[in-house]
């Protein structure tokens, strides 16, 4: 099978790097092209690894900020694709000229910008738009291009979406929807042996997405003893603020920011570790939480739909209502002080996570890609 995957870039972000890894396990069978269209960075070492987008100055993006804030403050809405219009000739050329019937359009975007020109250009080509956000963040996204972006829900062929709350609502626009869980790609490794008073924390760092406001309202309640490590990355300006707000809740001995860490580092962090904590206001299936099941880890969460989908409500881990600080601490100090019940959890966390495992995920895109 020739078929291609349409994704903003394939090196940076949890979306994108989940279509990179599927894409890769797809290629051991089939013939599979990897269009990036806004960003090369950390190609791909690929024969069929195409940008199609173009290097905008500095000037150029400035202006065209100004016509989208413009048209939104007019009319209260813009069309994504106006802006796109090479990349998406250029990529419907190359889906003409290399034959591909089968198209996977990863995220909203990709899908708003794709969807609606290759159904025009190629009437035969199957569709798929796989939505990696959450319903109430996709909204927002999409707020000022939402009829277009619906255009693509009700069009594709199929919809792949990562939680039951999202089949739920995207079902009225599309009955071909499917849920695949993103696949998880680790080396080999142990598990925690959750002994150390160290909590876990992995995040791309934004501060409102993420709650580092209040990781650090909880970081600040910890017993003495016991610490946050962070591993994340960001932007320098993302950075400079967690550190800013770190300083300013004078955190610095309760939070340990190690930046980012990947491979065998990540691993480590991970297995020094007792508990696995997020505070992220919103995510549809963050892989780091998966992350931590793989590690046998208790984890504490905020009931967003990305903990709910994978801590199956609270039979896996401990939720508590978005910006409750103050029943995190609890859930926090009961594991803190009962080792077996951390135990308890960690076992619960492995056993959930064979769900997640690659091979799995992997024979889910098969049925979808040979659904005729």
């Amino acid at each position: 099978m020739r078929l291609a995957i349409i994704s903003p870039e394939f090196g940076f972000g949890g979306s994108n790097m989940v279509a990179r890894n599927v894409g890769q396990q797809l290629e051991k069978e089939n013939e599979v092209f990897f269009i990036a269209y806004q960003f090369d960075r950390e190609p791909l070492h690929s024969d069929h690894f195409y940008f199609v987008g173009k290097h905008r100055d500095r000037a150029t993006r400035t202006i065209q900020k100004f016509e989208k804030g413009l048209s939104v403050l007019i009319t209260h809405n813009f069309s994504p694709a106006k802006y796109f219009k090479q990349e998406i000739e250029t990529t419907i050329e190359l889906l003409k000229r290399e034959k591909i019937k089968t198209v996977i359009l990863n995220s909203f975007i990709a899908g708003t910008l794709f969807c609606e020109a290759i159904k025009k250009e190629i009437p035969d080509a199957k569709v798929i738009t796989w939505l990696h956000e959450s319903v109430e963040f996709g909204k927002h996204l999409t707020r000022y291009y939402r009829n277009r972006f619906l255009f693509a829900v009700k069009n594709s062929d199929v919809l792949v979406c990562l939680t039951h709350e999202a089949l739920n609502y995207y079902k009225q626009f599309n009955n071909n929807i499917r849920i695949i869980y993103n696949p998880i790609d680790l080396p080999d490794h142990g598990l925690a042996n959750l002994s150390e008073h160290i909590i876990s924390f992995t995040a791309r760092l934004n501060v409102h997405i993420k709650g580092l406001d209040y990781l650090c309202q909880i970081a600040a309640d910890l017993p003495s003893g016991w610490k946050v490590r962070v591993a994340g990355e960001g932007s320098a300006e993302d950075v400079r603020a967690f550190k800013k707000l770190i300083d300013e809740s004078g955190v610095g001995d309760k939070l340990d920011f190690v930046g980012a860490k990947k491979g065998q580092e990540l691993v480590k962090h991970y297995e020094s570790s007792s508990i696995f904590l997020s505070t992220s206001r919103t995510e549809a299936l963050p892989l780091v939480m998966i992350e931590a099941l793989s590690f046998g880890l208790p984890i504490v969460s905020f009931d967003h739909p990305g903990a709910q989908e994978i801590l199956e409500k609270g039979q896996v881990g401990l939720l508590s209502p978005i910006g409750d600080t103050g029943s995190v601490h609890e859930h926090l100090m009961k594991l803190i002080g009962d080792l077996d019940l951390r135990q308890q959890f960690g076992v619960k966390s492995i056993g959930r996570y064979q769900d997640f495992k690659t091979q799995t995920i992997i024979q889910r895109w098969y049925q979808i890609l040979n659904d005729n």
